[in-house]
């Protein structure tokens, strides 16, 4: 029980950072909605996730776990077009400028902001939960 709010509390501070981080990821209402929002997020990656590894593990084998990676973009992709509050908008990203290294100014919508927000999901969940591990 422990181990499942803190993942729980875990999933809802990195879905709070990506949501500050990201401008075209929203999640409209309250606080109790944000948080019947990320309760059912984690009730996909905790519940359906595992069962669905287990059904295609031989596929996850051949490919070095890369479809474990498309599983959780889909599982959160599910949960975006299920919850009504949870939004992802076009994107504009600002000029990035590195020292010598120049990253111009651009537009992105759909898929392409979809998967930098699924992605920004999962890597940062992964890697609070290794260090409150």
């Amino acid at each position: 029980m422990r181990t499942l709010l803190k993942k729980y509390l875990i999933l809802a501070g990195v879905i709070y950072l990506v949501k500050t981080m990201i401008v075209s990821f929203k999640i409209d209402g309250d606080l109790q909605g944000f948080l019947s929002a990320v309760l059912i997020l984690f009730f996909l990656m905790t519940l359906i996730s595992p069962i669905i590894n287990i059904l295609i593990l031989p596929l996850n084998l051949v490919t070095l776990n890369l479809t474990n990676w498309l599983l959780q973009i889909l599982i959160i992709l599910v949960w975006v077009l299920f919850i009504p509050q949870v939004t992802v908008d076009s994107w504009d990203v600002p000029q990035v400028n590195f020292g010598s290294f120049n990253l111009s100014s651009m537009h992105l919508s759909g898929l392409p902001v979809f998967i930098i927000v699924s992605l920004s999901i999962i890597i940062f969940y992964r890697v609070t939960y290794w260090i409150f591990k």
